[in-house]
């Protein structure tokens, strides 16, 4: 008897894959990180500099979010988020 694969259908898209996610609920997701996480995110995306972390936390982050919108990276900063929320 021949054995037949079957076909398994993929996994639904997460709300980051498919829409620019909420703001709100981003920027809450976002500063319920750690400070690690939040900076490690940040420099990822190219959203602050090295330099930038001599700025105080809530003004180099306020920054961080208004830029990855202006640049379209909400998804992208979505994603991230996700994966650090994943692993704690």
């Amino acid at each position: 008897m021949e054995a037949v694969a079957r076909e398994v259908p993929p996994s639904p898209p997460t709300e980051a894959d498919v829409t620019e996610p909420s703001t709100d609920n981003l920027v809450f997701r976002f500063w319920q990180l750690s400070g690690s996480q939040m900076r490690d995110i940040a420099l990822e995306l190219g959203l602050i500099t090295k330099a930038d972390l001599k700025v105080p936390p809530h003004q180099r982050y306020h920054s961080a979010l208004k830029l990855a919108r202006e640049k379209g990276l909400l998804v992208e900063l979505a994603k991230e988020i996700e994966k650090r929320e994943k692993c704690a």
